[in-house]
């Protein structure tokens, strides 16, 4: 029972930080989680490769010129905001199983 309300409460941190992007994307997490198990080093592994495609995610999108650099630039990048909750949601929980020591069940 206390794994269920640990993944709801990470399918509802998802949705309460990222939207309608991060509710899918809490959905996904919970899933892999009950279909794959994957071990916490996995996790962190991918964590670290989503956070290193971020700037290339960022260039694809385009820079703006020397004019519009400012707070609203990183708010265009959408899907970079994405990639970076899902890299923060599998660090966290492949550190907190690492941590533990849980077996993914």
């Amino acid at each position: 029972m206390r794994r269920w309300a640990g993944r709801a409460l990470l399918v509802m941190a998802c949705w309460f930080a990222l939207g309608g992007g991060g509710l899918a994307l809490g959905l996904g997490v919970v899933a892999a989680d009950l279909l794959w198990a994957p071990r916490p080093r996995r996790l962190l592994a991918v964590a670290a490769a989503l956070v290193a495609t971020l700037p290339l995610l960022a260039l694809a999108g385009g820079l703006p010129d020397r004019l519009g650099i400012g707070p609203r630039v990183a708010l265009g990048h959408g899907p970079a905001n994405l990639l970076a909750g899902a890299a923060v949601i599998l660090l966290a929980v492949g550190t907190i199983r690492d941590v533990r020591g849980d077996a993914p069940s």
